[in-house]
């Protein structure tokens, strides 16, 4: 691969209607973004850069002053710009003997099965930390620490991990007596192994923050082709959340545990797709986080704009698109 600079423009507009109050925001926010790639000199190490800028074109906030979405929101409301690194690590690939070696070392916008930087918004979150990785005729073992995060509308290159949660008053209507608290996490920890051969994937990943949540996926999908034009996709999943020590005991309870399970199916022809989910999420809300911030992951069909992860919550999935690349209009398709 050789070296690449891109420079992206983005422009964004989110509304957002509060009925219970009656009232309406939007936040219209643009930035641009560099990325310089290396490349992998001498086929062995490389070097990844980041930066960008994001700013406020029109903030119209509640009347709290929340609405800011791209942007910190400042004190009145109205967005700050805020500009900085996203992205700033190393990495290094050999191959010996068929087996793949891969690693990476910084800050990165990182994604696994239950940890991912959100990338939603103008500047993505990114996480400090280190991944290491092995492969082999189609099975690959994996391993990622992470020691910092930086969150999607933040400036700041790395901040220390946290666990927030609140301990709620007396008052149920007033969150006046509420306080918030926000408990310092050493690291993230995630393995895991994935493994495919012709048209069988398996996944399975365990990860755990120190003494707060640890987490475990498991994903086995086939795919196989009806004829030319058609195939049918199908997988199952199970994810398991609970605490894992004092932090996770002090924010959601020492007997914390809960689980779900998604099944889903989809028929492909051609360029189009039909597919049908189901989910149901078991003993308590879904805990889909190590620690505070945009990096949430659950890892179900049923994560749209809602995650559907309450506890004792079952929900279905239909859905369906068409990618218009055929026709010449590379990237742009149509998904409800």
């Amino acid at each position: 691969m050789d070296p690449s600079l891109d420079l992206t423009y983005k422009n964004y507009y989110f509304h957002t209607k509060d009925k219970d109050n009656n009232e309406k925001s939007h936040d219209w926010s643009h930035a641009l973004i560099a990325d310089f790639d290396s490349g992998y000199v001498n086929d062995l190490v490389g070097a990844v850069v980041t930066a960008g800028y994001a700013g406020p074109l029109d903030i119209n906030p509640f009347s709290d002053n929340e609405g800011a979405t791209n942007v910190p929101g400042g004190a009145d409301g109205k967005g700050d710009s805020i500009s900085g690194f996203q992205q700033a690590y190393l990495k290094a690939q050999h191959s010996f003997s068929g087996v793949d070696f891969a690693g990476t070392v910084g800050v990165k916008k990182r994604g696994l099965e239950t940890y991912g930087d959100s990338g939603s918004r103008v500047l993505a979150a990114s996480s400090t930390g280190f991944d290491l990785s092995v492969g082999f005729e189609g099975a690959n073992l994996y391993y990622t620490e992470i020691s910092g995060f930086s969150d999607r509308a933040e400036s700041a290159l790395n901040n220390d991990l946290v666990l927030d949660y609140t301990v709620y008053g007396a008052d149920i209507d007033s969150d006046t007596d509420d306080t918030d608290v926000a408990l310092a996490v050493e690291k993230v920890q995630i393995m895991g192994a994935t493994y495919s051969y012709e048209g069988l994937d398996l996944v399975a990943e365990y990860g755990k923050s120190k003494e707060a949540v640890k987490q475990t996926f498991l994903k086995a999908g086939y795919s196989f082709e009806l004829d030319d034009v058609s195939s049918v996709d199908v997988d199952a999943r199970y994810g398991q959340s609970k605490t894992a020590g004092t932090l996770g005991d002090a924010a959601f309870g020492s007997d914390y545990k809960s689980k779900y399970y998604n099944l889903n199916a989809t028929y492909n022809y051609g360029s189009a797709y039909v597919g049908l989910g189901y989910n149901k999420t078991k003993d308590n809300d879904y805990v889909d986080y190590y620690v505070s911030g945009n990096n949430d992951s659950f890892n179900s069909s049923l994560a749209q704009w809602e995650d559907y992860s309450l506890a004792g919550e079952k929900a279905f999935l239909v859905n369906g698109g068409y990618n218009f690349a055929d026709q010449g209009l590379e990237g742009l398709s149509w998904d409800v």
